[in-house]
């Protein structure tokens, strides 16, 4: 119900913001997740204050989803974004690396490679597309890494539909352990490793 209430919100748009920052609250849980997708899907200026502070929040799924909403925003949420790569914890890394991507600002490039020279699995988790679509010869194992020490069900979709055999399979193991079933689906998009269509 929630989520409907808040992509139905999203619809409505600029009348919506502001029920949309109140249900950000903390401790509000899938509400708050829920407001902050919708948010970035109005993209309105006012919100932006509202998701940077979301964007630490405890919950990894409103602090992804105000990554990503801020990565919609655009141009004028690169620095928190980049400042939140900084972070303590894991998951506003990884969230922050999400939302960088997100941008598609050229100011995002040098942060994220920052990350990955410095092997955070967090950051590198995050921009998994962003690593996958540069496709540098030999980097499956970092990615793998990070699959293995923070990676998540998303994460898995994206190796698993890359077009890169060794993620791909890395990808299934993944899921195995964890419990859940893979298939993949031709035609399905997503990032391909090299930038290949």
């Amino acid at each position: 119900v929630s989520r409907n209430a808040a992509g139905a919100l999203g619809k409505i748009g600029a009348p919506a913001v502001d029920p949309l920052i109140a249900a950000l609250k903390p401790r509000a849980g899938n509400d708050s997740a829920n407001a902050a997708f919708a948010l970035g899907e109005i993209r309105h200026p006012r919100a932006f204050e509202p998701l940077v502070a979301a964007l630490k929040a405890r919950d990894p799924n409103v602090s992804r989803n105000a990554a990503g909403a801020l990565g919609k925003i655009g141009a004028r949420a690169v620095d928190p974004l980049i400042a939140a790569l900084k972070a303590r914890d894991s998951y506003v890394r990884t969230n922050a690396a999400f939302g960088l991507v997100e941008t598609k600002d050229p100011r995002a490039v040098e942060p994220l490679l920052a990350g990955w020279t410095a092997r955070d699995n967090a950051v590198i988790a995050g921009a998994v597309t962003f690593f996958i679509e540069r496709g540098v010869p030999n980097s499956e194992d970092a990615l793998i890494e990070a699959l293995n020490r923070t990676g998540d069900s998303e994460m898995v979709l994206v190796l698993l539909n890359c077009g890169n055999q060794k993620l791909a399979a890395a990808a299934r193991g993944w899921a195995e352990r964890h419990g859940y079933q893979t298939m993949l689906v031709p035609g399905s998009g997503g990032s391909r490793w090299g930038g290949q269509r």
